[in-house]
This record gives C-alpha cells, sequence and structure tokens, in this order.
C-alpha cells in the first residue's frame, strides 16, 4: 500500500485517506482525492475547482472547497478524471416577457436574454464551463430545495452551454444553482484512425477518420469580413468583403436584395445606394458548398447635411453683412479671391449667424461652408459682395402658392419681381436645391418676373433670391420665405348615417329632427384627428344650414369621427319637382347632398361630395 501510494502522491495525489476527520489537513489534499466514511458509508472526492456556495445537504462540504460526495450507488464504478472539475453557476430568475417571448436572467451577476422554447419554457446557457450531454452530470437546485436533472426529466440538456428548465417550477426572483462537471483535454495517447467516412461510434477528441466531401457536422463557418465606408458624394455605400474565392455574396438592403454574385476574388467591393437620413440594417450572407452558410448584419444610419440658408444681406456704405439661417452651433468657412481670414460668422441667436465684410472698389463673390458634428458640410455658393456705392435693384415676392394636391404632388409657385431697366441675373439658394425649377421670365417694361416651380421636401425649405445685372453694377437686396415640408398622410373618404338600424340600413322615422321647420339627420364624416373640415349642403330641396354637433375620440390609427346634422329632402317628387302625396307611401328614397372639404397639417387636401339616399320608414 505504501508504494501505491506513494506512486499517487507524486502522479495523482493521494487515492485512499486513512486519517482522523479530526487531525487531518484536508485542504492539503491533492485534486482527485477520495475520502471514504466508514461510519456514515459516504464516498467524497476532491475536484479542481472552487465552489463559489457550498451545498448545504453535501455531507463532505464540512471538509472545505472542492469536497463534495460522490453520490454512486453500490453498483456503480468509480472513475477519477484528472481532466474533470465540477462547476456552479448561480442563475436569478428576474422575469419573462410574454409578449415579445424574452427571458430576462442573471448568472453569476451578469445580465442575460434568451428567447423561450414553443412550449414556453425556458433556456438558460451556462457560464462558467461546459459539459457533455447525455452523461447526466448536471443538475439544478431551485431556491435550494427542487432537484431538476436529465433523469427526472425535469432539466432537458440541449447542448453543452444550454439547458431547459419547465417554466412551471421557477418564480420570479427565483434563484436556481446548477451543478455539472466540464471535462478537458480527454483524449487517447495514441490517436485513432478508422478507414470510413461516416463518424465512428462514440467518437474521442483526437480521432481521425477518412471524408471525401464536405460533411455538415464537420464544417466550418465561412470566412467572412466586410469592411464599410460612407461615399457621400457619389451616395453609395462601399461593401468591401473579404471570403473565399468562388463563395455567392448576397446583400440586402432591410429585405430588398441588391447584390447576388459569385465572387471569383478573395477581395470584392460592392456599391450599395443610400440617401441622407437613412436608417437600415445592411445583411450581407456568403454560400459556399464546403463551409456552413456565414451572414453578417450592420446597422447603417447615414448623416444628413447642415441645414443652412442665406437669410438676407444688408448693403451700407462700407460693408455688407450677411445673415445665415439653420442648424445651431455651427462652424463657418469663407472661402474668395479677396483676404477675409479675420472675418468670422457669430451666432446671435440660436441657429442665426451674421457676418460683416469689407465691401471693395470692386464687387467679390464669395462661397460659405458650413459644418456642424455628425452632419456633411453644406456649402452656399457665389454670394455677391457688392462694390461700394452699388445701384440697388428692388426685389420682392409678389406671389406664392402652395399646392398640396396628392402625395406625390406637392409644390409651390412663386413670382419674384426685379425692377430694373435690364434683365437682372437672378441667383437663388436654398438648403433643398435639387427642386428647384424656372418656369418662364416676363419681361413688362422694367419689371421683370421670375416664376419659379419648387417641390416640397421632407423638412422646411428656405429659399433666398438675390438680383444683380452681369457686370456687376447693380445689386438687389437678399429676400427669403420658408415653404412648409412635403405632407406624409392622406385622408381617404369616410361618412355613414349615425342612427340607422344594423340590419336593414334605414333610418327609424324618430330619428329625424326637425329645427326651424327644417329637416336634419345625423351623419359623421371621417377625418385625422387635428383635421379641419368645411361642409356645404349641395340639397336643392332643403337649403338649410349644416350644423357641428361635436366629434369622437381619436382611434388608434389616429382618425375620429366629425359629427354633423345634414339638412334631408323627406318627400318623394315627380319628374317635375312637385311632392307626390306621402300618404300612398312608404317613402325610401329622400336624400342628403354636401361637399366636404379637409385641410389637416399632415395630410393632402381632400374633396368629395357626399350625394347619398336616406332609406326610412313612413315619414
Amino acid at each position: 500500500m505504501s508504494q501505491l501510494n506513494k506512486y499517487f502522491k507524486k502522479e495523482l495525489g493521494l487515492p485512499l485517506i486513512y486519517h482522523d476527520y479530526e487531525t487531518y489537513d484536508w485542504q492539503s489534499a491533492k485534486y482527485g482525492t477520495i475520502v471514504v466514511d466508514p461510519k456514515e458509508n459516504n464516498i467524497g472526492i476532491k475536484l479542481r475547482y472552487n465552489v463559489d456556495q457550498r451545498d448545504p445537504k453535501d455531507p463532505f462540504s464540512t471538509y472545505g472547497p472542492s469536497w463534495v460526495a460522490l453520490k454512486i450507488r453500490g453498483d456503480e464504478t468509480v472513475i477519477v478524471e484528472e481532466s474533470s472539475r465540477m462547476l456552479v453557476d448561480k442563475i436569478v430568475y428576474v422575469k419573462y416577457d410574454m409578449v415579445e417571448g424574452k427571458l430576462y436572467y442573471t448568472i453569476n451577476g451578469k445580465s442575460k436574454v434568451s428567447d423561450a422554447t414553443r412550449q414556453n419554457n425556458f433556456v438558460f446557457e451556462l457560464d462558467k464551463g461546459e459539459y457533455i450531454p447525455g452523461n447526466h452530470h448536471i443538475k439544478a437546485l431551485i431556491n435550494n430545495t427542487i432537484e431538476c436533472s436529465p433523469a427526472t426529466r425535469t432539466l432537458k440538456e440541449l447542448d453543452s452551454k444550454h439547458i431547459v428548465l419547465n417554466s412551471t417550477q421557477l418564480e420570479q426572483g427565483c434563484e436556481i444553482d446548477v451543478y455539472y462537471v466540464e471535462r478537458y483535454d480527454i483524449k487517447n495517447p495514441v490517436p485513432r484512425i478508422f478507414n470510413q467516412e461516416a463518424e465512428p461510434e462514440n467518437p474521442e477528441s483526437g480521432d481521425f477518420w477518412i471524408t471525401s466531401h464536405p460533411s455538415e457536422s464537420m464544417k466550418q463557418k465561412l470566412p467572412l469580413n466586410i469592411f464599410i465606408r460612407y461615399d457621400y458624394n457619389s451616395m453609395q455605400l462601399l461593401v468591401l468583403i473579404k471570403t473565399i474565392s468562388g463563395s455567392t455574396i448576397k446583400i440586402s438592403k432591410n429585405e430588398a436584395e441588391q447584390v447576388n454574385q459569385i465572387v471569383n476574388r478573395s477581395w470584392s467591393t460592392f456599391r450599395i445606394p443610400i440617401q441622407y437620413n437613412e436608417t437600415f440594417n445592411l445583411t450581407v450572407e456568403g454560400i459556399n458548398d464546403w463551409y456552413l452558410n456565414n451572414s453578417i448584419t450592420k446597422h447603417i444610419v447615414t448623416t444628413s447635411k447642415v441645414d443652412i440658408a442665406l437669410l438676407k444681406q444688408e448693403l451700407v456704405k462700407d460693408t455688407s453683412t450677411i445673415y445665415l439661417q439653420g442648424d445651431p452651433d455651427c462652424n463657418f468657412t469663407i472661402m474668395s479671391a479677396v483676404d477675409l481670414s479675420d472675418i468670422k460668422f457669430t451666432e446671435y441667436e440660436a441657429g442665426k449667424y451674421k457676418a460683416v465684410l469689407p465691401r471693395q472698389l470692386k464687387s467679390y463673390f464669395i462661397d460659405i461652408v458650413a459644418r456642424k458634428a455628425d452632419k456633411l458640410q453644406t456649402a452656399i455658393k457665389s454670394i455677391l459682395i457688392r462694390a461700394k456705392d452699388p445701384v440697388e435693384i428692388p426685389l420682392e415676392i409678389t406671389s406664392k402658392e402652395i399646392h398640396f394636391e396628392s402625395l406625390s404632388s406637392q409644390y409651390a409657385n412663386v413670382t419674384v419681381t426685379a425692377t430694373y431697366n435690364k434683365e437682372p441675373h437672378m441667383i437663388v439658394n436654398s438648403n433643398y436645391p435639387d427642386g428647384i425649377t424656372l418656369v418662364n421670365k416676363t419681361i413688362n417694361n422694367d419689371k421683370v418676373n421670375f416664376n419659379y416651380r419648387i417641390n416640397l421636401d421632407s423638412g422646411q425649405q428656405y429659399l433666398s433670391f438675390i438680383a444683380d445685372d452681369k457686370e456687376g453694377n447693380a445689386l438687389s437686396r437678399v429676400i427669403s420665405t420658408r415653404l412648409p415640408k412635403k405632407k406624409t398622410k392622406q385622408i381617404s373618404q369616410g361618412y355613414d348615417f349615425i342612427e340607422k338600424e344594423t340590419a336593414s340600413g334605414t333610418i327609424p322615422t324618430n330619428k329625424y329632427y326637425i329645427l326651424n321647420g327644417n329637416k336634419y339627420v345625423k351623419m359623421y364624416v371621417v377625418a385625422l384627428a387635428n383635421s379641419t373640415l368645411k361642409l356645404q349642403n349641395l340639397n336643392e330641396y332643403n337649403t338649410a344650414t349644416i350644423k357641428f354637433i361635436g366629434r369622437s375620440t381619436v382611434n388608434s390609427n389616429g382618425y375620429r369621427k366629425y359629427n354633423y346634422l345634414i339638412p334631408c329632402d323627406t318627400i318623394l317628387r315627380n319628374s317635375n319637382g312637385t311632392p307626390i302625396d306621402p300618404t300612398n307611401f312608404y317613402l325610401d328614397t329622400p336624400y342628403v347632398k354636401f361637399s366636404v372639404h379637409i385641410e389637416d397639417p399632415d395630410a393632402v387636401d381632400l374633396d368629395y361630395i357626399v350625394n347619398s339616399p336616406l332609406l326610412g320608414s313612413y315619414l
């Protein structure tokens, strides 16, 4: 026995302990040491791990950290593995979101989120290590009371890192201690080689077997690396991809496929169109028969240009003051052939700036570049700084009409009139310059009318106009105007009778109302929450005024019902318009007729005519 103990002490540790419990230093025992308690008929082992919280029910918990009971039956064989260790993960069940199907919990103090199974059972991911499924080397102890294990079918092993517990066993705030054995570096001293393509039964670490085609179990994920650059000059997203040559690359912008191409080199570049202020998910998927499919999703947020526009320009004897308006906290650079290095813009109000520039003997132009953090720079080009003592060209905006015809047709007609003895040159600046079109110019004596059509855009639009002559001998003041942003909603026609019978659609006799000798019926018109409605009675047989009587609350879609008393005609008439004797008929063809005009700050205008018969019993 002494020689045996000497060998194990040198190689593994002392496997057999015969010291008294009270006198032996149990902490000095090596890992893998087994102890037999002949009094209680228990067997314990010291494993290579540190127990965070020892199980008070374990008879060997008093021996110190790393000591646990083997808990084996008399007909079982004890195998001590040097490359094994017992791990314990501490889980606290925080909450379960039944709507999203999300489980929130902490494990060893770390917050985790997982999806529930189809049966609404809870999936937990182990933290400290892994275990081998199927060997029953795992159990869970709920609130130090309820034990769950694969043997009792109260714990299900998904894989080496995930387990499933029945949600009915768990309450919010409960603590779950998961005990499991991790094995590592377990293998044969000599690799086993199998002359077969299929995976051998009970494979061990270090096994080899022959295969002539890619096995799904042996495939690795396709190597896929992506690099992204924003090219705002061409409004494209440059996607540089490194992968295996011969792979199929698919690129989707949200759900819309942009690229589906086989690459014949390791590095490939693709261009995806983008817009300002755009947010989307870019998914790059790589497909190769020799690898598992791989995909990477990037959340893309494009920036916007600085909103800035020329508000006005003031001329005095020796200086020209430039006023700008737009985003606050902007920085500016003035570029010109004239030395203006000492000139700076100052923000005198939030989003409003001014700079005083010298007037010289000759006129000159400046370009202003506006910059702001997280936005693209905007340039205002060709602002004329007039020479001293210029001739002023009177300039005014003589008309401005806003048209909200439909979601696709929203524009403004703006007429700018310059008074000058010859045709002047007009300079237009805007923070949305792409939608400005000069429709025509009309000249009437010394007045020149510039007629513009300007498409409305997603933001408020600032416009400024400057007129000068081509020789630079005359200059107007800057005049400006603002255009509203484009409307994004459309209201559908909607109206009905309020008190009609559901089954027959008729209006009961007692649901007609007499006011000042005129007969009315209750109807509603559907519009948005903040809409303005104008109704006009078109009934040639009852010309009374339509009366507004209230409105409903706003529904989940943002609509509400506007209620009215509508003048109605309840007399059957001959072809010449004379009344038919009503005592001989049940009237069923009286009608209402009125026009509806709806305006809304977020929707295009809507106009339609209601011409609806009234169904009713004898009146």
